[in-house]
Formats: structure tokens, sequence, C-alpha cells
């Protein structure tokens, strides 16, 4: 929360905060209260074989972090984490961070970092929730240990019966499903993967700009909140009053009905 399944006032949240849709040289906190000044232009790109060797950089860079973004997704799985028992996978997730040197703070069972690099920028939270519901009876495996081998051969058998779409492993370059290439649990898709990929985003960003692009970056802030799944007052509800006045952009991951 807020949101829609909290049933709270999604008019309390600031008239700006959503999916970003301008640049934000156009914007900026500076701006906003009437002392802004020129943005400085970003340069035009390299060309020739620097731009080639740039973007392959960054194919790499992205490779390295879905990667390990897909690791921690398991590992979250594997961490029992409904509701207001977020502990143990709040502390895995920030000994992870840690570990990869990602300052962050811990508030409650909510994880906040923040990449400012100029307050006359306009700030972007990318945010995300850490809890899940309970598992339920429907379960056919151990919703937190699935056995891969076995979730590998199911999704085959749907394929094979016109239950999946072939398309969709082809988009991705599959052409066998094989166990590492499935992800499954409880947590796996609401609300981990979103999870997961907001902190992959807020790394691949901030190594951007101390690898030297800082003219097209904006201010960001990484929230994976508690309680999501109960509305519970010390998720995102608590911790709004707190962020309200540093964000101008949100970009809320929430795959709820797979749809989003």
């Amino acid at each position: 929360g807020p949101s829609a399944k909290s049933g709270k006032n999604t008019d309390e949240w600031p008239e700006k905060a959503g999916v970003v849709r301008e640049k934000w040289q156009n914007h900026g906190r500076a701006a906003r209260n009437g002392r802004g000044r020129p943005q400085k232009q970003a340069k035009s790109g390299t060309s020739g074989p620097r731009r080639y060797e740039k973007n392959m950089e960054n194919g790499n860079n992205i490779q390295r972090l879905t990667a390990e973004a897909v690791r921690l997704l398991k590992e979250m799985v594997a961490i029992p984490s409904p509701s207001f028992s977020e502990d143990e996978v709040c502390t895995h997730i920030c000994n992870w961070m840690t570990a990869r040197g990602i300052s962050h703070k811990q508030v409650g069972n909510n994880i906040i970092a923040e990449h400012i690099i100029d307050p006359d920028r306009p700030t972007l939270m990318l945010c995300a929730h850490i809890d899940t519901v309970a598992p339920c009876e429907g379960y056919t495996f151990d919703p937190h240990t699935p056995d891969y081998a076995d979730a590998a051969e199911a999704v085959a058998r749907k394929i094979s019966g016109g239950e999946i779409s072939a398309d969709i492993l082809k988009e991705h370059g599959i052409g066998n499903v094989m166990p590492e290439d499935i992800v499954a649990g409880l947590g796996s898709n609401d609300d981990g993967a979103s999870a997961v990929s907001m902190i992959a985003a807020f790394r691949y960003f901030s190594d951007r700009f101390f690898a030297g692009a800082q003219n097209d970056i904006c201010n960001l802030i990484l929230v994976l909140s508690c309680e999501e799944e109960r509305s519970g007052i010390n998720g995102m509800t608590g911790l709004w009053s707190q962020l309200k006045d540093k964000v101008d952009y949100a970009i809320v991951g929430e795959p709820t009905g797979m749809k989003a």
C-alpha cells in the first residue's frame, strides 16, 4: 500500500508519482521551487569502435545483473516471508546488498537505498514488496523448494499440449526448456521478480553514473517494502510520510493477475 488492494486513497500520492513520461532535463525539484537553472545537455554519443565497445560493455553488464537477480530470486523464494514475518528475507537481502557494496538502510523490514547525484534533478522511486501471501493448498510441489527438473518437464508438457505458446520461448532464445530456465515457487512472481528487477535497475543506473554517464541519470531511491499483501501499517503506508517530499516519480512493480 497505498494501492488498489489496500483500499487506500491513491489521491494522497503526489500528482507526479507514476511512470516517468518526460525527460528529467525538463523537470526537477529546483525548477518546481522556482529556482531552476538550465541543465547541461548530454554530449553527443561516440561513434565507431568505441560505441560498439561501450554497447558490448552494457550488454555484458545487463547479463551479469540478470544472472545475479535470478539467483537472488531463487534464494528469496526459499525463505518463507508471509506478511508480518519478513525478518529473515529482509536480512538476507540486506546481506546480499552489503556484499555487493550497495549502501542502504533498514527501516523495520523495509529496505531503502538512495543514489542522489544532484538535488536539482528529479527523483525516481523504484518500489516493490518483499512479503508474500501464505501458501495455498493448490501447490503440487513445495512452494519454497521446487524441483526444477519436474518444473521443466511440466512446462514442456504444457507447451506440447498447447497450454503455453512456444513463441514465448522463441522470443527469449530458448529451445528445449531446461531447469535453469525456470524460476518457480511462492513469491517468484508476486512480488519477488519485481523486487530483484528493481534492485538490478538501481545497480545498472548507479554503475552507469560511476562509469561516467552523469548527464542522463536522475536521482534514484530503491524501496523494498514489507506487509504489502496485508496492507500493514509498517510497510509503504508508514514509509510514505518519509519519502513523499523526496519522490517526483515512481515505478511500482506489482504483477498481480499476470497483467503487469
